[in-house]
Order: structure tokens, then sequence, then C-alpha cells
């Protein structure tokens, strides 16, 4: 599969974890602090979710696997504190777009709680539309 091919899926489950790993937050498990993290920011972000994630009609997502590795290559992970941590599951392409993830130690800003907003907003534009 080449990487500027779409796929379609149920769940935005690889989406979620990439996105929360560029946010800083390396663990599996660590979505809901992305989903607390939401509704402090604006969804300022909605173009480049726009190109990430496409809403189909039948409510599947088409991702834009330019911006994921876990498609390509194998991901390592290891156990930390209990907990297993993943290599990056984003792309180079992520960061070209939505600018320098956060590492887990620095502060958030402005932009890391808009990026989480207009990462949850097409979930929430989904019931409407």
């Amino acid at each position: 599969m080449r990487a500027n091919q779409h796929t379609q899926i149920r769940s935005s489950r690889r989406r979620g974890q990439a996105l929360t790993q560029y946010l800083g937050f390396p663990h599996y498990g660590d979505e809901y602090k992305v989903m607390d993290l939401a509704p402090y920011g604006k969804p300022a972000f909605m173009d480049a979710m726009r190109k990430i994630v496409r809403l189909k009609p039948d409510g599947a997502y088409e991702l834009d696997l330019a911006y994921f590795r876990h498609h390509q290559e194998q991901v390592t992970y290891q156990w930390t504190d209990g907990s297993p941590e993943f290599g990056d599951l984003f792309a180079p392409a992520l960061e070209t777009l939505l600018g320098p993830r956060r590492a887990p130690n620095d502060p958030l800003e402005d932009r890391h709680r808009d990026i989480a907003r207009s990462s949850h907003e097409p979930a929430l534009r989904a019931g409407r539309e």
C-alpha cells in the first residue's frame, strides 16, 4: 500500500492514537487526555483535520495514509511503568501539516488545545449532518 492512498475504516482508533502521541501523550490509552483537553480549544485546525480524515456518508472514516506509519512498517512498542509506549504512529507529514509535535514534558499551549478540539469536531458534527 502506498502512503498517498486512502483507506476506509470503521473506527478512528489509529487516528486517535497518532494524534494523542503527537500531542505529547505517549502511552496506549492516553486518548482520554486529548478528549479532556478538547473543550478548552477552538476548532482552528478543521481544514487540517479534513485532510487527515474524511467522514463518509455511511459513517465510516477515510484516512489519508500520508500522515500515518502503521500501514507501511512495523511500529515498535515497549512497556514503560506498566503501560505500552509505541514508536511513532504518525508520519513526518503530520508535523508538516500541524507544526512540531509536543514532547511529553512540554507545557500545553493553545495550539495543542485547538488541535485536540479540531480532532474531535468531525465526530461532533457527524451526528448533525
